[in-house]
């Protein structure tokens, strides 16, 4: 006699009590164990808990997170092997021209500049990274500095950075397809041919 599915070890089983007083037996595939990091074997956030069959049909931005070492290691863990990497890591305040590394996000691993600060928890960050509005807990400042004004040019930025052996990589932006006007083109009549007079 075949075996029926039901008792296949993958499905587990769930006692359910119906609306007839009737205690029934219900099989739900088992879901597999939460993803842990590598280092400290904490829960990984943002990685699916789901079975290989559906984990390998999702696309790469639901399959992990699109950060440094994301999908291996935990946040915390993260940060502490990004600013490993760096020997002139220091204690310094957050002035303008100060060098930081971005230990969190996309971003991470990057060198950055403070270009102005916003107010207590924030400052404007520009360099091998986007220039935008960054918290000061995601920065870790290093002994190199520049000097620039407040608000400097990216350009002049770009320009001290290459002087100090970084190199910042610029995104192609994509040129907007230019809309070319097609003219009409007048249809010409159809020659209808004339019908032979019948003698």
């Amino acid at each position: 006699m075949a075996i029926s599915p039901q008792a296949t070890r993958s499905l587990r089983r769930v006692r359910v009590r119906t609306p007839g007083s009737k205690l029934v037996i219900h099989y739900s595939k088992r879901k597999p164990s939460v993803a842990k990091c590598a280092n400290c074997k904490s829960d990984l956030k943002g990685i699916p808990r789901e079975r290989p069959a559906v984990f390998r049909n999702l696309t790469l931005s639901e399959k992990t997170v699109s950060r440094p070492f994301g999908g291996n290691l935990c946040s915390d863990c993260s940060r502490e092997a990004i600013i490993s990497r760096f020997k002139d890591k220091k204690d310094l305040p957050l002035d303008i021209g100060q060098l930081c590394v971005k230990t969190a996000g996309k971003e991470a691993g990057k060198i950055c500049v403070i270009v102005d600060k916003v107010d207590d928890a924030f400052v404007l960050i520009d360099g091998q990274v986007k220039r935008r509005k960054c918290n000061i807990f995601h920065l870790k400042t290093i002994e190199q500095s520049i000097e620039i004004k407040n608000n400097e040019s990216h350009e002049k930025i770009k320009h001290d950075f290459e002087k100090l052996g970084y190199k910042i990589t610029e995104k192609k932006v994509k040129e907007k397809s230019k809309e070319i006007k097609t003219e009409k083109v007048a249809k010409k009549p159809k020659e209808t041919s004339s019908k032979k007079s019948k003698k």
